[in-house]
């Protein structure tokens, strides 16, 4: 005998409230969602996913911008990296995170997992046999772990059933993935560049788009989000210094472009002061002093150090500052 279908009725929908989003990473991720994460190579995906699972597994807000309401278990399955390789930039990244959580995240290396039936079956029990029953799994990448012809809507379609294995065990699954060149003939919106199939972005409950803006920046495009809406692209610096990499949220892109400017603006005040002021010297009280208006003293403080950096001046004692360049 057939079972009875659990059918909600429109009055049952009209008379109870709805129940607020359960949040994995607010507002960006769902728990128990699929979710995309795809770039084009070199986009700093990995760097941006490892943080991620850092940070959900220690319960520390996202690039210190978005919250997570609980510590997560997280298993880390990679299938590109060699494990050296994997090891090294999740210690650097654990090195620049305030808290740090051993006991909640676990990583795998080059261990051929193929999603598949039978293949998440079989990881479910692997894991179980470890004692290690993690909450989110984050793969990288779809193309290392999926069987079939990401083109072919059929296909796509099997591979998001078999994630419905994992999302019933009470998880949550984060898949890596490619992203297309943009093309010469237009149509270049983030939401029209995963690679493959048009199901892989539809299958997925929430997607990020990443893309490299600059040797230490990248950008984030909340691209889907089925539990709200979507935020603003933002942008994303990175910082790796020696054996540490932090990487900081930077505002939203029109907020990261106006910053751009008002550097820019700044450095060339303080070449234009320096060039003018006796030998070429100034203490930094009498540059900030004269600064322009709608330029900050720490913008103008960042843009000496910047420029100290590259040479273009030199500070003969403390709190002087000389122009150097040729």
């Amino acid at each position: 005998m057939a079972s009875k279908l659990p059918l909600i009725s429109l009055e049952t929908i009209l008379a109870e409230p709805l129940p607020p989003p359960s949040w994995l990473v607010e507002p960006l991720i769902s728990n128990g969602s699929r979710v995309v994460v795809y770039g084009e190579w070199g986009s700093y995906k990995s760097w941006g996913l490892l943080d991620l699972g850092l940070s959900i597994s220690a319960r520390t807000a996202w690039l210190e911008k978005f919250p997570i309401p609980s510590t997560r278990r997280v298993l880390y399955v990679d299938e590109e990296m060699s494990e050296r390789v994997l090891r090294r930039r999740i210690k650097r990244l654990a090195s620049g995170m305030e808290a740090t959580s051993p006991a909640t995240f676990r990583a795998l290396s080059r261990q051929g997992i193929r999603l598949t039936a039978t293949g998440a079956t079989k990881l479910l029990a692997s894991l179980q046999e470890s004692d290690f029953d993690p909450e989110v799994i984050i793969v990288e990448t779809l193309r290392r772990v999926f069987v079939g012809n990401e083109n072919e809507a059929k296909d796509v379609a099997e591979f998001w059933r078999v994630a419905d294995v994992i999302l019933k065990a009470g998880k949550t699954l984060i898949v890596s993935h490619h992203m297309k060149k943009p093309s010469a003939n237009g149509g270049n919106d983030v939401k029209h560049r995963a690679s493959g199939s048009t199901d892989i972005l539809g299958g997925a409950d929430d997607a990020l788009a990443f893309a490299r803006r600059a040797k230490d920046a990248f950008t984030v495009e909340h691209v889907k989000c089925r539990d709200g809406e979507e935020v603003e692209p933002f942008a994303v610096g990175l910082d790796d210094a020696e054996e540490i990499v932090t990487l900081r949220h930077e505002g939203t892109l029109a907020e990261a472009k106006a910053r751009v400017g008002k550097a820019a603006q700044a450095r060339r005040y303080i070449e234009n002061f320096l060039r003018a002021a006796p030998e070429k010297t100034a203490r930094t009280k009498d540059i900030l002093a004269h600064k322009p208006a709608g330029i900050s003293d720490r913008t103008v403080e960042a843009a000496l150090e910047d420029m100290k950096a590259s040479g273009c001046v030199v500070s003969p004692e403390k709190g002087t500052y000389q122009w150097a360049a040729v």
